[in-house]
């Protein structure tokens, strides 16, 4: 845009030097005009006096009787010269008007050169006025998109740093993940060691929770609340998995089959909710004893409320009777944009 406005100032200098130098043309047209006026009207004074002289000179002539011969043949040749006098002025003057109209078509030009010089710059000067007023639309419009693309580039720089969290934060989600799967992979790994029936004890939902389960023939003996030898450390194994889960609350579920309890037992756990109960309490305080922070831990009694499978036998029955340790995030996991 500076280059456009330089043109049009050359261009403007350019018109301005070519009026200066109309003006000059008109000023010594003027002077000419001035110096073939003067020259014409004392051309025309001395017209005026030779032809009075010669009128002079033929009112003598005409009056020739009372001159002689010597004075009229003086009076002839002086009236020749006359004559030849005004011929030449006469000459004189006509060339002198030539000139007077060449004069006065130079001025002429040059008035019509000055009026279209002027008309031309009144031209470039509403041009460079318009362009003024687009140049400085132009600016303000720069001036409006630079400060569209700094807040663009704010919000991009925003969002680079948002994205930038947003990836660490992934990253750390991802690692978090991975050393909680291997913590269960271990888990899983250990728990099949003292579980005869060889089945999977851990499972992860997709909503963030993971269940262990642990039958009840790894943990206790049948109505009974009191742990066995191996549920010590099978629930130490569970507290070093739970190391790995240090934003989830524990939850530890005692369930039960729905075989009413036994008239040797009804003292100590009159019904399943107080089995199932006291069965959570039992592994809750191993897990605490194993550096299990109390305040994650819950300890719920839940008889034979929800079984895994239908009773038909001693076999499926043997399944309902379980404690589950349940894992569930404190706070949800927001999708990422």
């Amino acid at each position: 845009m500076t280059i456009v406005a330089v043109a049009f100032a050359a261009l403007a200098g350019y018109f301005f030097l070519q009026q200066q130098n109309a003006n000059e043309a008109l000023v010594a047209a003027r002077a000419s005009n001035a110096a073939v006026t003067q020259t014409e009207q004392q051309a025309q004074r001395t017209i005026t006096e030779l032809q009075s002289r010669i009128n002079v000179l033929e009112t003598r002539l005409n009056q020739s009787d009372s001159l002689n011969l010597v004075q009229i043949r003086e009076l002839e040749q002086e009236l020749a010269e006359q004559r030849q006098a005004m011929a030449a002025s006469q000459q004189a003057m006509s060339l002198v008007q030539a000139d007077y109209q060449n004069t006065r078509e130079d001025l002429a030009n040059a008035q019509a050169a000055i009026a279209e010089r002027d008309a031309e710059l009144v031209d470039i000067r509403a041009l460079s006025n318009d362009t003024t007023s687009v140049l400085t639309n132009l600016r303000d419009e720069l001036a409006a998109a630079r400060e569209r693309a700094e807040q663009q580039q704010a919000r991009l720089e925003e969002q680079a740093a948002l994205l930038t969290e947003k990836r660490e934060e992934v990253n750390s989600l991802v690692n978090r993940l991975d050393e909680e799967q291997r913590a269960l992979d271990e888990l899983q790994s250990e728990l099949q060691l003292v579980d005869s029936e060889r089945q999977a004890l851990v499972e992860r939902l997709e909503n963030g929770v993971t269940v262990i389960q642990l039958p009840e023939r790894v943990l206790f003996n049948s109505g009974s609340a009191e742990l066995n030898d191996e549920s010590v450390a099978t629930l130490a194994a569970v507290a070093t998995a739970l190391e790995s889960f240090p934003e989830h609350t524990v939850a530890v579920l005692g369930h039960t089959d729905s075989r009413t309890i036994s008239r040797d037992l009804e003292p100590i756990y009159p019904t399943n909710w107080e089995l199932s109960a006291a069965r959570a309490t039992a592994a809750v305080r191993v897990l605490i004893r194993n550096g299990v922070p109390r305040d994650r831990l819950r300890a719920i009694g839940l008889a034979e409320t929800q079984p895994l499978v239908e009773e038909v036998n001693e076999f499926t029955r043997s399944q309902n009777r379980r404690i589950e340790i349940v894992l569930e995030p404190r706070m949800s996991v927001v999708p990422l944009d």
